[in-house]
C-alpha cells in the first residue's frame, strides 16, 4: 500500500483598495468609501477581508509609550462605525446598522 502524494498550487492575490473618498481621520465622522472595480480577477466575498492599520496615539499626537495604559474594548473596531454596507452594482446586498447606545 502507498499513499499518492498530491501537490495544490492556490494563487493568491492581494488587492490594496485605498477609499476613494470620505474621513481622513478616525476622529472626524463622515463615509469612509471604497470601490473595487476590478475587471481582471473575480472577488470571492467569502475569502475576503478588510485590513485597516491604525496607529494610537496621545491627544497631542506624540506616540504612546511602554508605560502608557490602554484598554480596547470587546469588538471594538465595528464599534468604531455606526453602519457598515457592502453594494455591488448600486444595489445594498449587506447592511450592517448598529443601535444607538
Amino acid at each position: 500500500m502507498y499513499w499518492k502524494s498530491q501537490i495544490i498550487v492556490i494563487k493568491i492575490i492581494i488587492l490594496k483598495n485605498f477609499p476613494v473618498s470620505g474621513s481622513d481621520s478616525l476622529s472626524r465622522s463622515g463615509e469612509i468609501r471604497f470601490e473595487l472595480n476590478n475587471q481582471q480577477y473575480y472577488i470571492c466575498l467569502s475569502e475576503s477581508y478588510l485590513v485597516c492599520e491604525f496607529s494610537f496615539t496621545k491627544d497631542d499626537g506624540t506616540p504612546l509609550l511602554a508605560a502608557d495604559d490602554i484598554t480596547l474594548e470587546c469588538n471594538w473596531f465595528a464599534r468604531m462605525f455606526n453602519q457598515m454596507i457592502l453594494t455591488i452594482g448600486g444595489r445594498e446586498v449587506e447592511g450592517i446598522h448598529q443601535a444607538v447606545m
